[in-house]
């Protein structure tokens, strides 16, 4: 492994209890008895994938638990915990800055959730049903590079508006995603926007990549979203990582989230308002495999002057409903498609049904 903030290479480590903590869901463990079952279900499904070098059939139910699983990793893990504080510390500060007795202190304010992984985990959860419409491809990696992870090994990309002047276009339904997930040194997982790209051939079958470079490239996007540790077996010798490191550095960053600010001009009482923007920023690294290429649809895009562009707006606006008559008890929160039934067949549950 390597560590990162001490620029350290350890040909041999224990796996016991890396890229983990104690009681990062809370004390009673729970959670993460419930996670650990999950992880079980997830785990016959990819023993099978590397196996049998094949992939899920689409809207399947193991294409449900590894979708489920990439997500919802991306949303627990010890450094989007830290996100989340920051981006709440961020946003505290911004609006303690425009407080008259707050202001000459609001850089002192600091936000620290008891367990922000758990809400971050449940906000995640409750966003899977966004990217069913992503598809996915199994990569084979035939080449003479081998894949690496990390103790953050969900990559979230959008090779399609890296060199557009946009914010950040990493969310979930974001148009133009791309998710990276290392299965083994052999196998990756990858999720991505089916208008904007085409990846390998047109049928669902795996892509076996022989270029070193692809490779290469992949898993300098695993250094640079880590936390502190890069996993790989004795194949990867040190020469190698510390020139990955070493390319990572320019891309690496001091805080992963932003916040920015849109006013709005003074009303007629004197009075403003502005709205406030919290993201992660999105890596950057001019990602380009050879075995990706834009459609004709994402070819022919024009931008416009939305801030975010999203692959499905009525799928998104369903969405943000939807979760509104959760909170009011109508659905479960794992009944997104039940309403969508409904939705098409006007018959949306209601206080008066």
């Amino acid at each position: 492994m390597f560590n990162k903030p001490s620029s350290k290479y350890i040909e041999s480590a224990s796996l016991e209890n890396q890229a983990s903590e104690k009681f990062i869901y809370g004390p009673d463990g729970k959670i993460e008895e419930n996670l650990a079952n999950f992880e079980s279900d997830v785990a016959v499904v990819f023993s099978s994938m590397i196996k049998q070098n094949c992939h899920p059939k689409y809207l399947s139910k193991e294409h449900y638990l590894i979708l489920s699983f990439s997500i919802s990793l991306a949303g627990r893990t010890k450094q989007s915990a830290d996100e989340f504080n920051d981006m709440a510390t961020k946003l505290v500060r911004k609006i303690a800055e425009k407080h008259p007795l707050l202001k000459n202190h609001a850089q002192n304010i600091s936000v620290h959730y008891k367990l922000p992984a758990v809400i971050n985990l449940g906000m995640t959860l409750e966003i899977v049903p966004l990217t069913f419409d992503l598809a996915f491809k199994l990569i084979i990696n035939n080449s003479t590079s081998q894949f690496i992870t990390s103790d953050n090994p969900v990559v979230l990309y959008n090779q399609f508006f890296e060199n557009k002047n946009c914010l950040s276009q990493t969310g979930f339904a974001s148009k133009g995603l791309q998710i990276y997930l290392p299965m083994s040194p052999v196998h990756l997982l990858m999720f991505y926007d089916r208008d904007v790209y085409k990846v390998g051939g047109i049928c669902h079958k795996p892509i076996v990549v022989d270029n070193a470079d692809d490779v290469d490239n992949l898993n300098l996007l695993q250094i640079i979203n880590s936390s502190e540790n890069v996993y790989f077996n004795e194949d990867i010798n040190e020469n190698y990582i510390r020139n990955l490191y070493t390319k990572s550095i320019s891309h690496l960053s001091a805080s992963r989230v932003f916040l920015k600010e849109y006013t709005e001009a003074t009303d007629e009482k004197g009075i403003s308002s502005s709205l406030l923007r919290t993201s992660r920023k999105s890596i950057k690294c001019n990602l380009k495999p050879t075995f990706v290429s834009l459609t004709k649809k994402a070819k022919e895009f024009k931008l416009s002057n939305k801030a975010v562009y999203v692959r499905n707006e009525g799928i998104v606006i369903a969405h943000h409903n939807f979760l509104t008559l959760v909170k009011e008890g109508l659905y479960q929160s794992n009944e997104f498609f039940q309403y969508l039934r409904d939705l098409r067949e006007s018959k949306v549950r209601s206080v008066t049904t």
